[in-house]
């Protein structure tokens, strides 16, 4: 839209700050040549309501929350209090754990005056080739097949007495330790292996029973332990099983019990006893 000076009234551009014709400068241009709006007289706002101010909400940081997993994974409830039941169960498997390995312990490891009469059990009733080694007391190398043939022999004579179903159980009524010394004459001699470190008279009551007949008696026996473990050393089988042709045992009441008595050993002069029903 044009307009015109207001001085000598000639026609202006929008874009002239001054008259082309008078030079005379156009009021509504500002200094810099910018065309400037009249100012309107501006009316104050009054606001018609208070302004309500409303308190803002703080968010804190959130937490770990021990009831909930992150990542994307699905809420995971808290276990809560163990019940008194549980409480039981769980201390009941803990109880039975610890006597199971006690257990285990003891049978690996510990060795018992009363294993004699557990592998000569196992002779009679199922003719048990590697425990009839361990029954009688010995210094001889087990020759395996005498060994298997003095195990079948020992079997089959006890179920030829009582029968094929004879069972044979043992109850010890006392035991009383015996002084190491009675054994001088043969721990001064014998190899360190077979020497006799304790020494026991252990009281048995003996019970068979099969289809053939039952036999109840009491016997008291000597069981020495050496390196070897618990051996009977009066011989409750009393087979020849060693290589050197010796039978397990010895009779104790030929043996020499005299501390003093400086005479070596002589195997010799023992009685073996038989396995006789």
């Amino acid at each position: 839209m044009a307009k015109f000076c207001t001085s000598c009234g000639a026609q202006m551009q929008d874009t002239d700050a001054v008259c082309p014709v008078c030079s005379a400068p156009d009021p509504n241009m500002s200094e810099a040549g910018a065309f400037q709006q009249p100012q309107q007289p501006q009316q104050a706002f009054q606001q018609p309501y208070p302004q309500q101010t409303y308190p803002q909400q703080q968010y804190a940081q959130p937490g770990y929350d021990p009831n909930y997993a992150y990542a994307g994974a699905a809420p995971v409830k808290s276990a809560g209090p163990m019940s008194d039941k549980k409480k039981v169960t769980i201390c009941a498997i803990i109880v039975g754990s610890v006597t199971v390995l006690l257990w285990l312990f003891v049978l690996i490891f510990c060795k018992d005056v009363t294993d004699p009469l557990k592998n000569y059990k196992k002779v009679l009733e199922s003719g048990n080739v590697s425990a009839i080694a361990k029954v009688d007391f010995s210094t001889g190398t087990v020759d395996s097949a005498k060994a298997s043939a003095a195990a079948k022999e020992a079997k089959d004579d006890f179920k030829k007495t009582y029968g094929s179903d004879a069972k044979m159980t043992y109850e010890v009524l006392g035991r009383e330790k015996l002084d190491i010394a009675n054994f001088y004459s043969y721990n001064k001699n014998a190899k360190s292996g077979n020497k006799i470190k304790k020494a026991y008279d252990v009281t048995v009551k003996f019970t068979i029973k099969g289809k053939k007949g039952t036999d109840t008696y009491v016997d008291t026996l000597t069981m020495v332990k050496t390196g070897d473990g618990w051996r009977c050393f009066d011989g409750l089988i009393g087979s020849n099983i060693y290589k050197d042709g010796s039978a397990g045992g010895f009779d104790f009441d030929d043996f020499d019990y005299d501390d003093n008595d400086n005479d070596d050993l002589d195997f010799d002069d023992y009685d073996y006893e038989d396995f006789d029903w």
